[in-house]
């Protein structure tokens, strides 16, 4: 009896150890706003679709105001969105300045660096002022110039993530790069996906958009099976979801949460061993049998 026992400890403690090695991630929380790109800066959520909607962590609606374009990206002081051009607001929704010298994706770091997509040439990045002020171009090598770039996002040392630089395996995931003060460029790494696209000249991973938490973690959408993987800052993967709907982007916070995008809702995941309070502000406690049922 003894024996028996042992071994299934045994057993237990080797299941426990293999399931413990990823994070499990549920669904806590939605809010009925949808769009293209979301960003979380401290305890702001700006959603862009139709304008911007500013989101408390817990998914209340804090404000909101008119803006047209395909990313957002958010520091203390500035809202950034990317379109037809590149657009600075106060996180209050004040417009402070514009450039029509990139265009699309956008990212802005704590100092108030902006990274977007060349307006002219989709290969390339632009690097601006909050002013409009263009600071430098990156990337303008003639054997790159029919790859487009896509999402991209700063880490928190200032390296940042972009998708779909370099032409053949590259392509298929997220590279890290560091962007120096005197126009050096250096490749720091990165990481791909798992999920295969199926069809001529599509038997690889499809990134679609990405996001980076203020740890370091990286999320990135795949495009070919509809789910999010969450990345260490080393690029090993840490856990991997699927969702219904069509995933249009997604961001994380500092707690570790994700707040995944479609078309018509903000849906917030959680690491299931730390599901956090819901509607904090309201004062109401949910418990993880809540967040099970708003998983179903």
């Amino acid at each position: 009896m003894k024996a028996t026992f042992a071994a299934f400890a045994m057993l237990v403690m080797f299941v426990c150890a293999r399931s413990g090695s990823a994070e499990t991630y549920v669904l806590v929380d939605s809010a009925s706003v949808g769009g293209s790109s979301i960003c979380v800066f401290d305890g702001t959520v700006y959603v862009l679709g139709s304008g911007i909607t500013a989101l408390s962590l817990d998914l209340v609606q804090l404000g909101g105001w008119s803006a047209q374009g395909r990313s957002v990206s958010a520091n203390a002081d500035y809202v950034c969105v990317a379109g037809s051009g590149v657009t600075w607001y106060s996180p209050d929704g004040t417009l402070l300045a514009a450039s029509n010298a990139g265009k699309d994706y956008v990212a802005i770091d704590a100092s108030g660096r902006t990274i977007a997509r060349s307006a002219t040439f989709d290969s390339m990045l632009v690097e601006l002022l909050p002013s409009g002020t263009v600071v430098r171009y990156w990337f303008d090598h003639k054997q790159h110039i029919d790859n487009h770039l896509r999402d991209m996002a700063f880490a928190p040392d200032g390296d940042i993530y972009i998708v779909d630089y370099f032409d053949g395996d590259a392509t298929t995931g997220v590279n890290r790069f560091r962007l120096g003060p005197a126009g050096e460029e250096e490749y720091t790494g990165g990481f791909s996906t798992q999920g295969q696209c199926i069809g001529p000249g599509n038997d690889r991973p499809e990134v679609f958009s990405l996001g980076v938490d203020p740890l370091g973690n990286g999320y990135a959408v795949d495009y070919c099976d509809n789910a999010v993987e969450k990345h260490s800052s080393s690029g090993a993967l840490i856990t991997r979801w699927s969702h219904d709907d069509r995933i249009n982007d997604v961001a994380g916070d500092a707690f570790g949460n994700a707040y995944v995008l479609t078309g018509s809702h903000v849906w917030k995941y959680a690491p299931e061993a730390t599901t956090p309070v819901q509607r904090t502000s309201l004062g109401a406690v949910k418990s993880r049998w809540d967040s099970r049922r708003a998983a179903r």
